[in-house]
């Protein structure tokens, strides 16, 4: 059984090649259908992914996407995790089976929308120049004149004072051209600053019929900022920031055990794994006051097996079923798997290297 790759899942009905190749350049893509919904895949031969060098597994990454890109032009597409390799074609659509409650919610939710990247940089030099002449670094820094050489303790000082300018003038820059561009777009992600000269990273979720005029708002703010912020655009793009598909595989024994640990028969849905969980937590909160030293253990398992079960309710798991024929041992083997639709994380900016000594205007 030749590993199956998976790239996407796009809105579709129609199986066949999209005439485009996978990781290796030669495998063809092709899609895998299922009530509306299609997994877009090819055969992966190549070396587990994870013991590529780094450059390889860039060059895989960069096919990567170009694939989901690719899909994008014809279909609402999610992008799966970079790295999803499943063991064949009907691992594939047991997938779309299992998940397809939150992968076709969130298709209907990206429907006729595009990622819009948006950064924004300026020259660092001019900036600090500027940043030097403020008021109230003018005064600390001739607060300092005549006393000598700078203390290690004032460098540092003066460096915070530069960074928390530098910081409130970025955070000003940031909050105007967000609110410029905001009422374009039906959702945004601030995406991490990795340089100082970065004053905006932001991704923006545009309906497609917008496009045009959210590039024609970037436009204005290259205008209205007169060079002093420069502005780069990077789309349409697939969803990246919004709604990439997570699976995670799990075993008939996982879910067995959970069940056994909560005491479920029968039927096991999201309700009855709440109140099956709720009845033996409380129950192993009192075992203290009996010397049961093993109740935080307790109490962790529960958890977790409840968490567990839980994720298979919302991902369509049957775990109510003998889960002994999903999972075979030939080329028909389905698998178990949860199915997510994740949004990146918002992140901070970066600590600073302005607190440092060597900053501007200061001796």
């Amino acid at each position: 059984m030749v590993p199956t790759y998976l790239f996407g899942i796009v809105e579709s009905t129609l199986e066949g090649p999209l005439g485009i190749t996978g990781l290796d350049g030669q495998s063809p893509v092709h899609l895998l259908c299922r009530q509306g919904i299609g997994a877009v895949v090819s055969e992966y031969r190549g070396e587990p992914l994870g013991t590529l060098p780094q450059q390889e597994l860039l060059r895989k990454l960069l096919a990567h996407q170009q694939v989901v890109e690719r899909a994008m032009l014809h279909h609402a597409v999610l992008p799966v995790r970079f790295g999803t390799v499943l063991d064949g074609p009907a691992e594939a659509t047991a997938v779309l089976a299992q998940g397809f409650q939150s992968l076709q919610e969130a298709l209907r939710v990206m429907h006729d929308k595009v990622e819009m990247d948006v950064a924004a940089t300026w020259e660092l030099e001019p900036v600090l120049r500027e940043v030097a002449q403020e008021e109230a670094i003018v005064r600390a820094r001739a607060a300092l004149a005549g006393q000598g050489p700078p203390t290690l303790e004032q460098r540092v000082q003066m460096g915070q004072m530069v960074k928390a300018a530098l910081d409130r003038r970025r955070a000003q820059y940031r909050q105007r051209a967000v609110a410029h561009l905001a009422p374009l777009a039906v959702d945004m992600a601030q995406n991490a600053l990795v340089s100082d000269s970065l004053v905006m990273n932001t991704a923006f979720l545009v309906p497609r019929a917008r496009q045009q005029a959210f590039e024609e708002a970037i436009r204005q703010l290259d205008q209205r900022f007169m060079g002093h912020i420069a502005f780069r655009i990077i789309g349409p793009l697939p969803p990246y920031s919004f709604s990439t598909v997570e699976v995670g595989r799990l075993t008939a024994q996982q879910i067995e055990s959970a069940r056994r640990l909560l005491g479920l028969e029968g039927q096991a849905v999201e309700a009855g794994v709440r109140k099956a969980y709720r009845r033996l937590a409380a129950q192993a909160q009192q075992a203290p006051a009996e010397g049961d030293g093993g109740a935080r253990e307790r109490l962790a398992q529960l958890r977790q097996a409840s968490e567990m079960l839980l994720r298979c309710c919302r991902a369509g798991v049957p775990i109510q079923q003998d889960l002994s024929r999903l999972v075979g041992t030939g080329p028909d083997r389905q698998g178990l798997f949860f199915v997510t639709v994740k949004r990146s994380e918002s992140q901070d900016i970066e600590s600073s290297r302005f607190g440092a000594a060597e900053v501007a205007g200061v001796p």
